[in-house]
């Protein structure tokens, strides 16, 4: 038996353009039939293609019914090319036709890419070769690059992607947008945009970016890798604001408050200084409660409790605090000891056989003065 690939054309194709054509019809009959059961889409699609066709023998008659072998296979190609796709099914033949449905054995779309326009069809039926030539495939099979839009590249700028209420748009792989345009969310004062758990870079290797007008909540903000985490713009400065008790605190090294050295009123100030108050700003240094000195550097100071002393960290080693006045100190008045008394013996005169009485004991002078400031 030999099969004549004329006649295969001559029957295939009216076949597979009306097997093609089909759904068309039918979306076209249920928008014009009035009082039509709403449409909804389906949760998936039928990852399966239709085919249908007739095989004659060599003078123009039919194959015998019964069961065939059909290999189908999708190439890239018209004539050799790679071959993207094959399966084998057995098929009933009646009056020569045959009715296939492609992927029903090896799930479609697979290894085959639908949005490009080079795919064939080629068919071996009952191990007798494959049917010259290729069959091309039309607009029907592109349907599955419909269901994710994927390989597309969205043009229109005037129209507005709507996803109805509970539903969510998911990405199976990592979600990147290109371009000079940015990526906005957009959403009312009354509502959330949720970012889940994971891994959120606001700062790329190029260059940095603004985050304005921000409310982070109870996680906080993680920084990592930066030489400076936080900078000002040129002429802004640097404000935080707490609404309750705040802390500054490292779990390795030391906190650094370092005023500008170009210009020569660049100062640290702890509260808000000005005149004076009832309630003043209070600076209160660390305080060691035992004996002993931790490690020191040069300008250190602190309060031991234990020796009821401030302490300061200079000439290479700890000491105790000193204060030694001049000629700009306008603190408290000196602190005088007070006098003591130098008893002076007392002095007996013997004159003309009479005991007169020494002169009265005087106090003497301050013997220690404290000064500060004299």
């Amino acid at each position: 038996m030999e099969l004549r690939s004329t006649d295969w054309r001559r029957y295939a194709y009216p076949l597979l353009q009306t097997a093609l054509l089909a759904p068309v019809c039918l979306w076209l009959i249920s928008v014009l039939i009035p009082h039509w059961q709403t449409l909804r889409a389906a949760p998936g699609i039928n990852r399966q293609i239709n085919f249908q066709g007739k095989v004659v023998n060599d003078d123009g008659t039919n194959v015998p019914d019964g069961p065939y072998n059909f290999v189908f296979s999708l190439y890239d190609a018209d004539e050799s090319g790679i071959q993207l796709w094959t399966e084998t099914q057995s098929l009933p033949v009646t009056d020569g036709i045959f009715r296939a449905s492609l992927g029903a054995v090896t799930s479609l779309p697979g290894s085959v890419d639908f949005n490009t326009d080079n795919v064939y069809l080629a068919v071996n039926f009952n191990g007798d070769g494959d049917m010259e030539p290729r069959i091309r495939f039309t607009a029907v099979p592109y349907a599955f690059n419909a269901e994710k839009v994927s390989g597309l590249t969205v043009t229109d700028t005037t129209g507005t992607l709507t996803i109805p209420d509970d539903k969510t748009i998911s990405f199976a792989d990592a979600f990147t947008t290109s371009g000079a345009f940015p990526l906005t969310l957009t959403v009312t004062n009354t509502t959330n945009a949720t970012l889940p758990s994971g891994t959120i870079i606001l700062v790329d290797t190029a260059s940095s970016q603004t985050l304005t007008n921000k409310v982070v909540g109870n996680t906080g903000l993680v920084f990592s890798g930066a030489a400076t985490d936080i900078t000002a713009s040129a002429g802004e400065g640097l404000v935080i604001t707490g609404n309750a008790a705040s802390l500054f605190e490292t779990t390795s090294g030391a906190i650094t408050f370092q005023a500008s050295t170009s210009a020569v009123t660049s100062w640290i100030q702890i509260g808000s200084g000005g005149s004076g108050s009832l309630t003043p700003d209070l600076f209160v240094l660390d305080i060691k409660s035992d004996t002993g000195d931790p490690e020191g550097t040069a300008g250190a100071m602190y309060y031991n409790e234990y020796m009821d002393a401030f302490r300061c960290f200079q000439g290479g080693s700890w000491q105790n605090c000193t204060i030694t006045g001049g000629s700009g100190y306008t603190g408290p008045p000196a602190r005088q000891v007070k006098p003591a008394l130098r008893a002076q013996p007392v002095q007996l005169a013997r004159t003309d056989n009479q005991v007169r009485p020494a002169p009265p004991v005087q106090p003497v002078q301050p013997v220690l003065q404290v000064l500060l400031g004299q």
